[in-house]
């Protein structure tokens, strides 16, 4: 039975009770039970995230053609990586740049190399990356990296 504006179904018609769940109606024959949740909120979707205390994002850089990386100081790598972890890392060897890639990558540096053949580029959130420690975060992509920069350490 579809319901519209000027219809309304009889307690006879939701009759049949939950498997499962006796004391709950999950319709009838023909119709079935909707409920609306007022209680249901959406999930947040995953962002690049904009500030991590002094640093800010600058944008995505790509990887040059070479194997070559445009931070090339300080670098790790881990499971539980975050945009925030890879920031204070890098903090903590005194860099102005962090950038993170792959989801699981963090590079450092106090310059983006240009020899290095990197560039800038905006970031495209269909390429990005999950964090694996926080999955509203994105990490960077495969032959990118979110940078962010603080001029002051």
């Amino acid at each position: 039975m579809l319901l519209t504006p000027t219809t309304s179904p009889t307690n006879d018609t939701c009759q049949m009770r939950c498997k499962g769940s006796e004391p709950e109606v999950c319709g009838g024959p023909g119709v079935m039970s909707v409920y609306n949740n007022t209680a249901y909120i959406p999930p947040i979707p995953p962002a690049i995230v904009t500030h991590v205390g002094k640093y800010g994002t600058k944008a995505c850089v790509t990887d040059p053609i070479s194997n070559g990386r445009p931070l090339q100081g300080g670098y790790t790598t881990g499971t539980n990586m975050t945009v925030e972890v890879c920031v204070k890392y890098c903090l903590g060897q005194y860099y102005h740049y962090a950038g993170i890639e792959y989801g699981v990558e963090c590079y450092c540096g106090n310059e983006i190399v240009a020899s290095s053949g990197g560039v800038y580029a905006s970031c495209n959130a269909t390429d990005e990356m999950l964090c694996p420690g926080n999955n509203f975060e994105f990490c960077g992509g495969r032959g990118f990296m979110n940078v962010y920069y603080s001029p002051d350490l």
